[in-house]
């Protein structure tokens, strides 16, 4: 999650484009790892940020859907 916030905030590489890719990438292998919703809405606000507005609700859909599962328990 770390790496996915140093490309999320830094010029790490000569392209905002391929930083943005590179912390969808990282964040997508941590929701692969844990899936809490705090991570499916990170995802997704990073997907917001690229500008992938499908990619984007469908994180946060996901991430409502698991925070209402954690509510009921």
């Amino acid at each position: 999650m770390r790496l996915a916030e140093i490309y999320e905030n830094y010029a790490v590489t000569d392209s905002r484009e391929k930083d943005l890719e590179e912390a969808i990438r990282c964040m997508e292998e941590c929701v692969k790892r844990d899936g809490s919703w705090s991570l499916w809405k990170r995802l997704g606000d990073l997907y917001f940020k690229k500008g992938d507005r499908e990619k984007m609700l469908e994180c946060y859909s996901k991430a409502l859907e698991d925070y209402a599962k954690s509510m009921r328990k």
